[in-house]
């Protein structure tokens, strides 16, 4: 291992033994919101609320995207570095305008809304597909039955069953394997039919409420948005994020391009990726994990650093 390698992984390590500590220190921050917010009583709707979520989801995830000591994959470095670019971005905006907490959450409810239509999509589909295994499992039962009802002699009656069985399963299994389902095995120990009306009346309408109430938080921000936010932060708090843009807002332009740069090049499925080195070499991998390294104190500083108005600091000590 070369020497300056070995300095990165100190520092890395170095940047590990700081994340009790300033957890203990961002558990113990309360904020006194006064009248800062006359018209709004509800909680959600103060954004240094959310800034404190940012910093307390992005001292519980850090441990994970430092990298220990190598050898380290390409995809593995890539991604350690994208996601610790993107919460800069984040906190980055945050330490500018605490406002932008409440983009945070604007985006936090556009994205829970996401997920669930999707997983409600996906629930439609696997009972759908769950109900189609039953009726070709029903069907190929019925001609087995009549194979065998017909053959007569006892031997010849257990090779159609011993071999529709094992055709059956095959078709089955490999038709469902194909579509990726996520209930895939439970319907293989109970049942297609009894999985798909579980989905549909049991699975689906959880999800369903789930998603009421996340509608019902949207229509209240919606609503409180023109007394909360410039027309410009309400605009960023609803639409599609942008991370070039947002990132060149918090003076990351050229992280952005660094690393989009490698993304582009090592990850995505391009003409130069499909015919060329498809991996970090050695020089590219001290670099990404010196950028981990610049970012992640970077995440800390302004963990550690952040202020606001009505803010106090409680000595928080874990009980063990």
């Amino acid at each position: 291992m070369t020497e300056a390698m070995q300095t990165l992984y100190d520092e890395l390590a170095a940047l590990k033994d700081r994340v009790p500590g300033l957890q203990l220190k961002v558990n113990g921050r309360k904020y006194v919101h006064g009248s800062e917010r006359p018209e709004d009583t509800d909680i959600n709707h103060l954004a240094p609320r959310w800034v404190h979520f940012a910093h307390r989801g992005t001292l519980e995830k850090i441990d994970d995207l430092l990298p220990h000591e190598g050898p380290h994959e390409t995809f593995e470095l890539l991604a350690s570095a994208r996601t610790l670019l993107e919460n800069l971005v984040w906190l980055r905006l945050m330490e500018a305008d605490s406002d932008f907490g409440l983009v945070f959450y604007g985006q936090l409810l556009r994205n829970q809304r996401q997920n669930c239509e999707i997983y409600l999509s996906r629930l439609a589909d696997e009972a759908a597909l769950f109900e189609t295994a039953a009726e070709i499992d029903a069907e190929i039962g019925r001609e087995m039955a009549d194979a065998i009802l017909h053959a007569g002699d006892p031997s010849v009656q257990k090779h159609i069953w011993d071999v529709r069985i094992h055709g059956r399963t095959r078709l089955l299994e490999d038709m469902i394997r194909r579509e990726f389902a996520l209930y895939a095995e439970q319907a293989g120990q109970i049942g297609y039919s009894l999985q798909a009306r579980i989905l549909r009346t049991r699975t689906a309408p959880r999800c369903q409420a789930q998603l009421d109430n996340i509608l019902g938080f949207q229509s209240a921000f919606d609503k409180a948005l023109p007394r909360l936010l410039s027309p410009r932060l309400m605009e960023l708090a609803t639409s599609e994020w942008n991370w070039r843009e947002r990132a060149a807002e918090a003076g990351l332009e050229k992280h952005y391009r660094f690393i989009d740069g490698l993304v582009n090049r090592l990850l995505h499925a391009t003409p130069i990726n499909l015919i060329a080195d498809k991996r970090l070499v050695d020089e590219e991998k001290r670099q990404v994990l010196d950028y981990i390294v610049v970012t992640a104190r970077d995440l800390l500083e302004i963990v550690e650093q952040f202020s606001h108005p009505g803010m106090t600091n409680l000595s928080f000590v874990k009980m063990q």
